[in-house]
């Protein structure tokens, strides 16, 4: 249910893209030359004056970029758009990386079936101990869209099913790799369903945490072959946003629960309240900026439970038609967010689920509630040991703030569970401001704001 940035996507992540992007370098195998693959933080940070409107209307044509609000932006509308988020965006890409001396090289990961991307800052001759970062990225429903498929080009994105995925997944890559140019080793885990897994996405359930985890493991072990590489000062960071905030939570439970020290994990504007603040939005009768979550949601759990529990997961008791027919296919990795969404009978969520589920979610009751309750992380009797940071805009209309707060009520009794920071949206020129959800809007304040705190809190070691 933490609908990311779907088919509003392209929008957030051509910004992003470029503010902060022309030139990375390509991702290689465990055992390649940090020299012959490293790039710097100048080299990140791309000089948007070159993109202008000229080449806004050779790159973006009117056909293919959704606007958030309805139909497709003319290149003209995407050129002003670019022009009334630039200043704000490219100063703080700037402030984030102002004390990022490292060269960083990006490093493909496999580890039982499942795939990711690495980043690691170059010591070249020189010994380099830092921590570990795990980035969960946000929603995506074509496979190719990991972190593992980064392209160094970031034209290479044109050339995909889903153009708004692959910018979405190309920024948050950039991203990692910012914040590993800070001094730190960036794991960005593919989830299962991504990259080379051809298994069903779990999509917003507690086992994206094990994924994390394995990933994790796997980085370790090809960190120790990798010449003039940093290596790990045994400390882990978790972050993510959106669906990636749900799976830092579930990490930091899943790395707790295994006897992996972690040192703080940031998990920004996730679903965590499934079975409370997510099913009352369900149920509210409003239409939905992303409504697709939800089959979604309902897809990643009968590809867990539905082998145990095979009357409870038939989508023809929880979806109207012509959804159980579609759902196989629409979540099978192959078709775009821009398919999906379109391919959607209704916005409004409660049209989109029969009435039975309606009635037993209302209830709490029936085992699709128990389901989700059993995945509210908060909920489990789990006790965080390491200090929690959540991070959120009190504006999101996509995956409310609420999420955030009850899962701090849970919580609130524990020293080590901060107080939840509220955002603010990237500021944008008032015209601009209807174009997108907060949720969009606030995904670089967060993020900037986790680093932040995840630095600051690095610094006291």
């Amino acid at each position: 249910m933490s609908g990311t940035f779907t088919r509003w996507g392209t929008v957030c992540a051509v910004l992003l893209s470029l503010v902060l992007v022309l030139g990375c370098s390509q991702a290689v195998e465990p055992g390649a030359s940090p020299e012959e693959s490293a790039v710097s933080v100048d080299e990140l940070l791309a000089d948007l004056d070159s993109l202008g409107a000229v080449q806004s209307k050779a790159l973006f044509g009117a056909s293919s970029i959704l606007k958030p609000t309805g139909g497709y932006f003319s290149a003209d509308e995407l050129a002003a758009y670019l022009s009334g988020i630039r200043e704000a965006l490219a100063s703080r890409a700037a402030a984030a990386a102002s004390n990022s001396p490292y060269l960083v090289m990006p490093v493909r990961l496999k580890s039982g079936g499942q795939s990711g991307l690495m980043w690691v800052p170059v010591s070249l001759g020189r010994t380099l101990s830092v921590p570990i970062i795990a980035y969960q990225h946000g929603t995506r429903v074509y496979r190719e869209n990991a972190p593992s498929r980064f392209n160094s080009n970031p034209l290479s994105v044109l050339s995909s099913r889903d153009v708004s995925g692959a910018f979405q997944n190309y920024v948050e890559c950039v991203a990692g790799a910012l914040m590993a140019s800070a001094g730190y080793i960036v794991v960005m885990p593919d989830y299962p369903g991504f990259g080379d897994s051809r298994a069903p996405h779990p999509y917003v359930h507690l086992s994206l945490g094990e994924s994390v985890r394995l990933m994790v493991g796997r980085a370790r072990t090809v960190l120790a072959g990798l010449w003039g590489a940093a290596r790990s000062n045994g400390r882990l960071y978790l972050i993510g946003y959106s669906e990636g905030g749900f799976a830092t939570l579930a990490a930091a439970k899943r790395f707790q629960e295994t006897g992996t020290a972690v040192t703080a994990a940031v998990p920004c504007a996730g679903s965590y309240d499934l079975s409370g603040t997510m099913v009352r939005e369900v149920l509210s009768g409003e239409e939905a900026p992303v409504p697709y979550y939800i089959p979604y949601t309902v897809f990643g759990y009968a590809s867990v439970y539905r082998s145990e529990e095979p009357s409870a997961w038939d989508y023809a008791a929880l979806l109207e038609p012509p959804l159980p027919g579609m759902l196989d296919t629409l979540f099978g990795g192959g078709y775009s967010g821009a398919e999906v969404s379109a391919a959607m009978p209704s916005s409004v969520l409660r049209e989109l689920i029969t009435d039975t589920l309606a009635a037993e979610l209302a209830a709490g009751a029936g085992t699709v509630y128990g389901r989700l309750r059993e995945n509210t992380a908060f909920l489990t009797g789990w006790i965080p040991g390491m200090i929690l940071q959540m991070i959120h805009s009190p504006e999101d209309g996509i995956v409310p703030v609420e999420n955030t707060l009850e899962a701090y009520e849970a919580f609130k009794f524990l020293p080590n569970v901060l107080p939840p920071v509220l955002v603010p949206p990237v500021p944008l020129p008032e015209p601009l401001m209807d174009l997108g959800d907060v949720h969009l809007f606030a995904y670089p304040t967060a993020l900037l704001a986790g680093f932040t705190f995840i630095d600051g809190v690095e610094s006291t070691f």
